[in-house]
């Protein structure tokens, strides 16, 4: 199990000129680290990390419902369920009153879910990426999500290469080591 500290370091590591902040929270909102650009130090700071992590799983819970559903592409007006980053494909869209831009989602092969989503929205570009964490070794019980807040020249492919990096090393630092008897 990481501890917070170590977490709120891990989440600066991704923090550049164009990603602000990292967040790191479950698919209900709650805020487990943070970390943004300028340092945080205040209590206004933290109940606007608290803030754009509720944001972000709204809009997540959204598009994960697409997802378990198969019709990410129909609803969103894509041949297939998702497009790649870069690619350009953007449309409209209104979540949970959230006005926005989707740019891209990415949703699993066989209906389990949504595995990414990039929007543009007022506080910036937004990628949420799901942790991979094996539920039955999981310490958190939760499902994780990370989310990347970017300006509004972030590239899509950068955000979506440092979120899978941290949700790839959580969900492995997240997993309780097996112990060999009881």
């Amino acid at each position: 199990m990481l501890k917070p500290k170590r977490l709120q370091a891990l989440l600066e590591q991704s923090l550049s000129t164009t990603v602000s902040s990292a967040l790191l929270f479950t698919a209900s909102g709650s805020l487990l680290a943070y970390a943004s650009k300028p340092k945080p130090t205040t209590a206004a700071a933290a109940k606007e990390a608290r803030t754009q992590a509720a944001l972000a799983s709204a809009i997540w819970q959204d598009y994960d419902v697409l997802g378990r559903s198969g019709v990410v592409g129909e609803v969103l007006g894509e041949q297939e369920s998702g497009s790649r980053p870069g690619s350009g494909s953007s449309g409209g869209s209104e979540s949970n009153g959230i006005a926005g831009r989707w740019r891209s989602v990415g949703a699993d092969e066989h209906g389990a879910g949504t595995r990414w989503v990039c929007v543009e929205a007022e506080m910036g570009t937004l990628m949420i990426v799901k942790v991979d964490v094996d539920s039955e070794r999981n310490a958190v019980h939760e499902q994780l999500l990370v989310c990347l807040i970017g300006g509004k020249g972030a590239e899509e492919g950068i955000l979506k290469a440092k979120a899978d990096g941290l949700g790839r090393y959580l969900a492995e630092a997240l997993v309780e080591p097996e112990t060999n008897g009881p």
